[in-house]
């Protein structure tokens, strides 16, 4: 459901705070001519006479980004041919149907996404595909030869288990090595890849995984954070028994014991089946299924997305090669687990060529530094995070943190911002919303024959339009700053704004460790702005900092974002994936039951949930 729109005031950079907006680094002449995407340029120009304004910089940045999505058919195929995508193109059209999501990209062709992945195996199998280093620093390598043989490997074992196209494989399991031979093992049968992180409890994973009923579950039977060393076979146990249609657990790096009430328990490093000589892939259609990622599931059960493999190839292809600039000698890393998106975005960075670091471990073990540490020590040279770890960075005088502006919107995306008459506004607030179809918007989700729930998700309330679900200012220059989900505003006083401001200022200080806020206020009736601090180790919450932090945010944001109360609490409730839960805490304060506000299973720390309703 849509919250209240925010207000008509013009949004400008000064008026987003201090620092908002500063050029924190540009590209120079020689980044410029080097760059994958002035190639593409080029390219567009001597292959397809599509010869755009501009020469050089934020200009011819436009122009090209204002041609992706006014010719999604053309620039959506002219991908396909640029990147040399393994597959049959066919001779049909490239998008076909409309009002979004009834849309169908490149009917009639083929690929794999797993043989797009691979690719380099034939062409150069001694560079580097995957680096694994875990938080102790034991690290090891795999080249993408060595790579294919244990994808080789691992497909006859799925396939002497009788998976085939269409079955379901899931993962529980770490960032490690087996997950991206899993995922890629599973995609090259035209079978569908799941996975969720060890540190997910077990109801957690049978919300996730009794939806799609997989046929074979990949797992750890223990894994290490932060020094510690936590035991996951009764876990194991509890999942394999909700999900009946197993045909067997394989355990990576176990002791050799049966796992649960699964048919067979397998050992990861001795699988059956013999694999052949030459590595096989089963050509899909386009749209077929890749793999199944999951909402948060805090207020019902998690909604299964699932995504193509053609949508998945061009759309990273796009982002890694053209917007991220990566390439042959790159070393590519992002923090993330199995259970968030991020992981699959790494490893898609095969599809670029690229060496990805799979990162096993804590962030800040042993040292707030580590993983900068590991970047040096790999040779990192495209390094992704979330800000959480960039705040615990700053205020460890690791790494400035400011700006906050991004810096256009990527091509073939037709990104806007909706005001409340659904028409689009630039420089004020508004919902954000893409007017054009993309090939890597989800195909639908699971269990969803209909696409009921899927539409009711996201293309309401303005049908053939996506809208998700966060606030977003469109700046003339093309720019836009994102606010924060567009169901969890702040509203003081006729003035709106995102919930991230908020934190931007508040963890700057650097007794804050984490912090929620909540405006407690509902149509037609002004409420309480609510501020929760988790302090760093060894403060409290005095009058000196209760005064410092109405100072602060009056200074940046305005006086009405002055909380009226500040708690010292014992944590912030996140999801699985680390999104704080101001939408619950908001209901629990308002008088709905915990028990109703939130799924403590899909919780990192349900047991914080509880303090929010005395």
């Amino acid at each position: 459901m849509l919250g209240p729109m925010p207000s008509d005031n013009e949004v400008g950079l000064g008026s987003l705070g201090r620092d908002y907006g500063e050029v924190l680094w540009q590209p120079g002449p020689d980044e410029v001519e080097r760059a994958r995407i002035t190639g593409y340029r080029r390219w567009l120009a001597s292959d397809r006479g599509v010869d755009l304004a501009g020469d050089t910089g934020a200009g011819a940045y436009r122009a090209l980004h204002a041609w992706s999505v006014a010719e999604p058919s053309a620039f959506w195929g002219s991908l396909w041919d640029y990147f040399g995508v393994l597959g049959e193109r066919g001779e049909g059209p490239v998008l076909t149907g409309g009002p979004m999501p009834d849309v169908s990209w490149f009917p009639g062709t083929t690929l794999n996404y797993a043989q797009n992945a691979l690719r380099v195996a034939a062409t150069d199998p001694a560079r580097i595909a995957v680096i694994a280093r875990d938080e102790a620093g034991n690290q090891s390598a795999l080249t993408y030869g060595e790579l294919a043989a244990e994808v080789s490997r691992v497909r006859a074992a799925l396939c002497a288990l009788g998976v085939t196209r269409g079955d379901r494989v899931a993962a529980y399991l770490p960032n490690i090595p087996a997950a991206i031979i899993g995922l890629l093992a599973t995609a090259s049968l035209g079978a569908i890849w799941s996975s969720c992180s060890p540190d997910f409890g077990p109801a957690s994973v049978i919300d996730r995984f009794a939806q799609i009923t997989p046929k074979v579950l990949f797992t750890v039977d223990r894994y290490r954070y932060g020094g510690r060393e936590f035991d996951r076979r009764q876990a194991v146990t509890d999942v394999t028994g909700a999900l009946p249609g197993l045909a067997a657990v394989i355990v990576v790096g176990g002791r050799g014991e049966d796992i649960g009430p699964a048919p067979r328990t397998l050992a990861f490093e001795s699988l059956p089946g013999a694999a052949p000589a030459e590595l096989e892939f089963e050509a899909v259609s386009f749209g077929h299924p890749l793999w199944v990622l999951y909402s948060s599931g805090t207020t019902g059960l998690p909604k299964a997305i699932v995504h193509s493999h053609g949508g998945i190839v061009l759309e990273h292809l796009k982002a890694l090669c053209l917007h991220q600039d990566l390439g042959a000698g790159d070393v590519f890393f992002w923090y993330t687990t199995t259970g968030w998106m991020m992981w699959n975005f790494l490893a898609g960075g095969l599809l670029a060529g690229v060496s990805v670091v799979a990162y096993d471990g804590s962030a800040t073990y042993p040292r707030t530094g580590a993983l900068w540490q590991m970047a040096g020590e790999t040779g990192v040279t495209y390094f992704g995070t979330g800000a959480p770890y960039l705040l615990v960075c700053a205020k460890a005088d690791l790494v400035p943190v400011r700006a906050g502006v991004i810096a256009a919107s990527c091509l073939g995306a037709k990104v806007e911002a909706y005001g409340p008459d659904g028409a689009p506004v630039t420089g004020r607030v508004g919902e954000l919303v893409l007017t054009a179809p993309m090939p890597s918007m989800p195909v639908g989700f699971w269990n969803d024959p209909t696409g009921e729930r899927y539409r009711a998700s996201y293309f309401t309330p303005w049908p053939g339009v996506w809208r998700h679900g966060d606030w977003i200012t469109m700046l003339p220059d093309g720019g836009c700053v994102i606010f924060g989900r567009s169901d969890a505003t702040l509203n003081r006083g006729g003035v709106r704004m995102g919930t991230s401001e908020f934190y931007r200022v508040v963890e700057q200080l650097p007794e804050v460790a984490d912090s929620l806020v909540v405006d407690t206020g509902q149509l037609g009736a002004h409420g309480r702005l609510i501020l929760y601090l988790v302090l760093t180790e060894g403060e409290t919450l005095d009058d000196d900092l209760t005064g410092r932090i109405k100072t602060a945010l009056r200074t940046a944001l305005s006086p009405r974002h002055v909380p009226d109360e500040i708690y010292q609490v014992p944590g912030i409730p996140r999801t699985l994936s680390g999104k704080k839960l101001e939408v619950p805490v908001r209901k629990i304060l308002l008088g709905t039951p915990v028990a109703d506000a939130a799924d403590p299973d899909a919780l990192a720390n349900p047991e914080v949930l509880a303090w929010f309703s005395k």
